[in-house]
């Protein structure tokens, strides 16, 4: 299981047609910490913090697993939430495009700058300029 290919899938997940049911989350989101933290580093929530205690349980249990296995169950756990949810694809050309304005490469012929207005405004936090 490559680098790439986890972080392929870290941003392949933000893009599902529907947020998954709660189990599927939570095993996305310990697998995510244990391949990249490693075994769990904080103390267990408090008792009226279920969120933050089901979270911290979901990595708690994978304490041991290595990077290379938590890594692997979370791109095959991607790829099946794929399957079952669909992608957006439009948010996923929409970044891509927005990263390649972003970083200098024109896109468009001058005077467009409607078109680089729209897009500054679909893709909120950015810093694109419609100069």
């Amino acid at each position: 299981m490559s680098q790439a290919e986890f972080d392929k899938a870290a941003e392949e997940v933000k893009h599902l047609k529907t947020q998954p049911a709660d189990d599927e989350m939570l095993f996305i989101y310990s697998h995510y910490k244990q391949a990249t933290v490693g075994d769990i580093n904080t103390d267990r929530p408090g008792i009226l913090d279920f969120k933050g205690k089901a979270k911290w349980d979901a990595w708690n249990q994978l304490k041991g697993t290595s990077k290379e296995s938590a890594m692997k169950a979370y791109v095959d756990k991607v790829e099946e939430l794929k399957k079952k949810y669909g992608m957006c694809w439009i948010l996923v050309f929409l970044e891509t495009h927005f990263r390649l304005l972003e970083n200098g490469y024109n896109l468009y012929p001058t005077g467009l700058t409607k078109q680089k207005k729209c897009l500054a405004q679909c893709l909120p936090g950015s810093n694109l300029r419609s100069s």
